[in-house]
This record gives C-alpha cells, structure tokens and sequence, in this order.
C-alpha cells in the first residue's frame, strides 16, 4: 500500500464494504463487495465522496420481464410509485401515505410476488386500497379507473355528494348522471 494512503480496508459505502487495496490495469482501486454478493474495483476518491456506492446492481434491469428495452411496463410504474409514496420522505404525496402509516406488505417488496397477486395493470387503470386507511396488501388492493376511485365511499376528502354518487353506482350497478344545467332550467 502507498504511504500517505487511508487505509478503508472493512470500512461501508452505500452497498459495498471494502476488502483490500489493489492495484489494477487502470491504477490503485479498493476490492469491495457489495451487499448483492459480486466484487468490484473502486477509486478511493469515489467511495469517500460517494460517487459509487454499489457494484451497480441497483440500476441494473430486473429479471421479471417489465423493463423490455429498458422502458417499464405500466404495472412495474404502479408497483414501484406505490412502494415510493409509502418510503420516500422526500415525496410530495408521502404525507399522505407513509406519512400517515400506510406501509406496503413485505410480500410486495419483490416486484414478482406483486405481479402474481395482482396480474397485469388493465390499461387507464390505478391502484386502489379497498380500506383507504389499510395497508397496500393482498385483498385491500384493486385495479380501478381513476373516475371509479374518486369516487370511492370512504375517500378521506370526499363531499358528501361524492359519497351519495359513489354509494348509487354501488346499490344500483349504474352510474348516475347529474343533469346539465340546461334541463335544470
């Protein structure tokens, strides 16, 4: 090892804990091994100022099919804003969601076990949980249209004439059609 070198030997960055010091074709790296199990060559420079801080699998395409040429299907989009609304502090809507203590099943957190439970995403279709205070699992999730969840019964902010809308639609299987303000005359 070079004098005047920090040795980061067993020290973590992100994913990856470092190994040993070596030198490679492209100069002086740090061996590391990142927490999904391959090893990778690492600059001292980008590991302290958390330039790389995994061997990469994080952007690599997953394996379930959902990204052909790299674009993500609708129900992978569904999926992941899902379990973004419910971690991401940062989100505007997590106050709303993870905020509130709304969590996603840890059956879900694999992309996999989501698509099996929940099949494909019908197209103009949305997430939506039966129980809007209940967690995002198996039987408290639906496809809906976005129309069909707006009007949902126990939607936190909904009037009261959203409410007597959607229990209609519910009694009687249609939808009810408010009249134009021209047959009101």
């Amino acid at each position: 090892m070079n004098r005047g070198l920090i040795d980061l030997t067993g020290k973590r960055f992100g994913r990856l804990v470092v190994i040993r010091y070596v030198r490679t074709s492209r100069g002086a790296r740090w061996k590391c091994r990142c927490d999904c199990g391959r090893a990778t060559a690492v600059r001292s420079q980008s590991l302290r100022r958390g330039d790389t801080k995994s061997c990469g699998c994080q952007w690599r395409q997953p394996t379930h099919g959902h990204r052909p040429s790299g674009r993500p299907s609708p129900t992978y989009v569904s999926w992941k804003c899902m379990r973004q609304r419910c971690r991401d502090p940062a989100r505007e809507d997590y106050r709303l969601y993870g905020g509130r203590g709304i969590r996603v099943c840890k059956r879900w957190n694999d992309f996999a076990n989501f698509l099996a439970d929940m099949g494909e995403r019908p197209e103009g279709h949305q997430l939506s949980r039966i129980d809007h205070d209940g967690d995002y699992k198996p039987g408290n999730v639906e496809w809906e249209t976005p129309s069909e969840n707006s009007l949902e019964v126990n939607r936190r902010r909904n009037s009261y004439y959203t409410k007597f809308l959607a229990e209609y639609r519910r009694r009687t299987g249609t939808e009810f059609v408010r009249p134009s303000r021209e047959g009101r005359r």
